[in-house]
C-alpha cells in the first residue's frame, strides 16, 4: 500500500474506495453507501467532523477504508479530541471495508495514518464491532502496533430467533400460554 488519505465525505472518495462501499454494501447494508449517506445527512450532531481514511495500493485501487467521525469536544477545560466510528445506537454492525487485501495489512495502515494525525487522538472508540470477525482482531492488532493502548468491551448484541420456516401462528402456538395471554 502506497499510502491513506482522508476524505470529508463520502462524495470526495475517489471511484475505487466508492466501490469498496458499494461492494460490501451489498453483503451488510451498514457498510454501504446509503446508509453512511443517510446517516451522514440526519444523525450528525452540530460541530461532528467526517472522516473517512482510505489506503491505496499503488495500482490506486481502493484497499480499505474506515468511515469515522471527529466528535465536537465537551465543554470544560480538558476537550479532548475524539475519533469515532461513523455510527450510532440504529448500527447493528460496524467495521473497515476492504477489497479482499490483507486485512491486517490494510488495519495496520489504517492505524497508523490515525496514529500520525496531528494533533494526536485522545480517544479513539469504534463500535459496534463483531468480535468474532477477522475486521475486529486486525484492527486490534493494528491499533496496538500503530502505540495505541486497546480497551475492548460489550457494547451489544443482536439477539434473534431462527423460526425454522414456521409462520407466525405456528411459532405464536409454540409460545407457552403466559406468554400468549396478555
Amino acid at each position: 500500500m502506497t499510502g491513506v488519505r482522508y476524505f470529508s465525505g463520502f462524495d470526495e472518495l475517489p471511484q475505487a474506495s466508492r466501490s469498496l462501499f458499494e461492494k460490501a454494501g451489498s453483503h451488510c447494508f451498514f457498510f454501504g453507501l446509503p446508509w453512511f449517506r443517510v446517516f451522514v445527512s440526519h444523525a450528525l450532531d452540530e460541530g461532528d467532523v467526517v472522516r473517512i481514511y482510505c489506503s491505496r495500493s499503488p495500482e490506486d485501487s481502493g484497499d480499505a477504508a474506515l468511515a469515522t467521525v471527529q466528535r465536537r469536544a465537551d465543554s470544560g477545560v480538558f476537550k479532548p479530541r475524539k475519533l469515532s466510528s461513523l455510527s450510532n445506537y440504529y448500527t447493528s454492525l460496524f467495521g473497515p471495508v476492504w477489497n479482499g487485501t490483507s486485512e491486517r495489512e490494510a488495519a495496520h495502515a489504517l492505524a497508523t495514518a490515525i496514529a500520525g494525525d496531528s494533533p494526536p487522538w485522545d480517544m479513539v472508540e469504534l463500535k459496534p464491532l463483531d468480535v468474532s470477525s477477522p475486521a475486529f482482531h486486525a484492527l486490534k492488532a493494528g491499533l496496538q502496533s500503530a502505540g495505541f493502548v486497546v480497551q475492548t468491551y460489550f457494547c451489544f448484541g443482536n439477539w434473534y430467533l431462527d423460526v425454522a420456516g414456521r409462520s407466525f401462528a405456528q411459532y405464536e402456538t409454540d409460545l407457552p400460554s403466559m406468554l400468549r395471554t396478555p
